[in-house]
């Protein structure tokens, strides 16, 4: 995809890597291979294979995010910490934390009291589907990034084979309610849409260019 594609060569500086899950070590080394051939800042990991990716990129300068879902509710969160706190310990430089947005308020509360102890020196992204926001809902969702103080804010789609419509006007909704002191990153993971990928790219470059240089798409090898 990284090679294939002719947008990419565009937005070359802008990509990040998925690494699927279920990968044995054969295939971790050679996406690994693939990280520091191209010079990939970020890869995406199961917290599975956090182990054997650092052990092949220790001396590159990619950083290793582990994936943690939270789809379903937010009882989880209690061993949330301890399961960070590991991958943290065997390599990993941040964690990107996948939370329902009608859970969020929730898991800023239950998080809030832990979050700068467990995330020293490291790196948080909150994960939210896309298409779980309304248009009314961008007041509250910053207000809670206010509270936890995200590195990142990553948007993707859960069942990207659901129509939902308008996905457009929802990145269009994003960039207009983001206000001039949100400093995150803003990532996204949207899979093999390229389509999706040129637009959220052209809409930020028109409407909100100075998070150019701290946009990051998520792709597959």
């Amino acid at each position: 995809m990284i090679d294939t594609h002719a947008l990419f060569d565009e937005i070359k500086n802008n990509l990040a890597l998925v690494c699927p899950d279920g990968q044995d070590d054969s295939d971790l080394v050679h996406i690994a291979n693939i990280i520091i051939d191209k010079n990939i800042p970020i890869v995406s990991s199961s917290p599975a294979d956090i182990e054997i990716l650092w052990t092949w990129l220790e001396k590159a300068k990619t950083q290793i995010f582990a994936r943690f879902f939270l789809d379903k509710n937010s009882t989880e969160i209690s061993n949330l910490a301890e399961k960070i706190s590991t991958v943290f310990k065997r390599g990993a430089s941040g964690a990107q934390i996948f939370v329902r947005y009608s859970n969020l308020s929730t898991f800023v509360t239950e998080i809030l009291p832990v979050r700068d102890d467990l995330f020293f020196n490291k790196h948080l992204t909150i994960c939210l589907d896309i298409n779980d926001i309304g248009p009314m809902d961008w007041e509250n969702l910053f207000q809670n990034l206010k509270e936890i103080k995200p590195d990142a804010l990553l948007f993707w789609e859960s069942d990207r084979n659901k129509k939902v419509p308008d996905f457009v006007g929802r990145i269009y909704a994003l960039l207009e309610s983001i206000e001039d002191n949100f400093d995150s990153e803003l990532h996204f993971m949207l899979g093999d849409d390229y389509e999706k990928v040129e637009q959220v790219w052209r809409l930020v470059d028109k409407m909100q260019s100075g998070f150019l240089k701290k946009l990051k798409f998520f792709v597959n090898n």
